[in-house]
């Protein structure tokens, strides 16, 4: 989970929410 949240910080702020919502 911890790389696809990096992954998601590349990808868009977007991205990143929703895997800051998979992660909580």
């Amino acid at each position: 989970k911890y790389k696809a949240a990096a992954e998601g910080k590349e990808i868009s702020k977007e991205g990143f929410q929703e895997v800051l919502q998979e992660v909580l």
